[in-house]
């Protein structure tokens, strides 16, 4: 069908899409700011563009989770590898001007 072109083609183009051009903030989640600084480093040396760092609203995340707005599943899956086995992926369900939300969990 033509959407589902539509979104193939989208997906590819996400594919492709440089890393720096995804906006994404860090927050931590364990309730120590540490945590968040720590991941924004590592993905930073990866090419990703954190704009920001901060305190999650709530503590308590059991790992890491990589929220994302609608067409952004692919690269929250490539920062949540990139974090490592205990990240998890999840979509956002609030309106946000970030296209992926790191929030940091303790292990």
């Amino acid at each position: 069908s033509e959407m589902l072109e539509s979104i193939e083609r989208k997906l590819d183009a996400l594919e492709r899409q440089d890393p720096a051009a995804v906006r994404m903030k860090v927050l931590s989640g364990d309730g120590r700011l540490e945590s968040a600084r720590r991941v924004a480093a590592v993905l930073r040396e990866r090419g990703y563009d954190v704009d920001a760092v901060g305190m999650a609203p709530s503590k308590g995340f059991e790992a890491d989770t990589v929220f994302y707005t609608d067409g952004f599943e692919a690269a929250a899956a490539r920062v949540a590898e990139s974090l490592g086995r205990h990240a998890r992926t999840r979509p956002l369900t609030w309106s946000s001007v970030y296209e992926i939300i790191v929030v940091t969990g303790g292990k």
